[in-house]
C-alpha cells in the first residue's frame, strides 16, 4: 500500500494532465522519505527520457540517473528546444556539480534569442554557486526581457544567501522590472549593493 504522500508525487509527475503547462510538485518529492523515495526513484528511471523524470532525478540527486541523462546531454536538442537541454544540464549538476554544466547554462542565459530560456538558465543557475555564474547573472540584470532581469536578480541574491522573495513593488526585484529606465537602475543598483554588503560582512566575519 502506498502512502498519501507518494500518490501525490505519482500524480503531478505522471497523471496530471496539466503538469506540462503548470510547475510540477517538487516540495512533495523532496519530501519523501526511506521506501517512497525509493519507488519514486525507480518510477522516475522507468520514465526516462520524459523530461518530468529529469527533473525529478535531479531533484532527488539519483546517481543511478547520470549515465542516462549525462547521454541526453550528449544528444542536445535543436535551438529552438533549448529550455529542454537547460533542465538537463541542471539535473547533472545536482547529481554531480561540474563547470561544463555552469558554462552551458550561462552561454543559454548571455545567448538565447528565447526570453523564456534565458529565464529558465538563470533560474537553474541559481542552484550553481559558481564564479562564471554571479558573472552571468549580474550581466543577465540588464537582459531586454523585464522577467529575466527579475529571476537573474532573484537568484544571485539566493546565491549569496540573501532574502530573494519579496511581494513589496518598491522592492529592488520589482523595480528591475520597469520599463522606466531611472527605476529599474535604482533596482539593479540596490541588488549589487546588497550583494556588495553581504560580501563585505562574510569579510570581516572571515577576518
Amino acid at each position: 500500500m502506498t502512502s498519501e504522500a507518494y500518490e501525490k508525487f505519482r500524480y503531478a509527475f505522471f497523471d496530471d494532465p496539466y503538469s506540462a503547462r503548470d510547475y510540477l510538485d517538487v516540495d512533495t518529492l523532496r519530501g519523501l522519505e526511506d521506501e517512497d523515495r525509493k519507488k519514486a526513484e525507480q518510477a522516475l528511471l522507468d520514465f526516462l527520457p520524459d523530461l518530468r523524470a529529469v527533473i525529478g532525478l535531479g531533484l532527488l540527486r539519483s546517481q543511478c540517473a547520470q549515465s542516462a541523462i549525462r547521454a541526453m546531454f550528449a544528444a542536445p536538442a535543436p535551438l529552438q528546444c533549448r529550455s529542454r537541454d537547460v533542465e538537463i544540464a541542471k539535473a547533472l549538476y545536482l547529481i554531480a556539480p561540474a563547470k561544463e554544466y555552469v558554462l552551458y547554462l550561462c552561454d543559454v542565459l548571455r545567448g538565447s534569442r528565447d526570453w523564456l530560456t534565458r529565464m529558465e538558465a538563470a533560474l537553474a543557475l541559481a542552484e550553481t554557486p559558481d564564479a562564471a555564474a554571479i558573472s552571468a547573472l549580474e550581466a543577465a540584470l540588464d537582459d531586454r526581457d523585464h522577467l529575466v532581469r527579475h529571476h537573474a536578480a532573484r537568484a544571485l541574491l539566493k546565491l549569496h544567501g540573501l532574502p530573494a522573495d519579496s511581494n513589496e513593488p518598491e522592492d529592488a526585484l520589482y523595480r528591475i522590472m520597469s520599463e522606466d529606465a531611472f527605476r529599474r537602475e535604482g533596482g539593479k543598483r540596490d541588488v549589487l549593493a546588497a550583494i556588495a554588503g553581504r560580501e563585505m560582512t562574510r569579510s570581516s566575519e572571515g577576518g
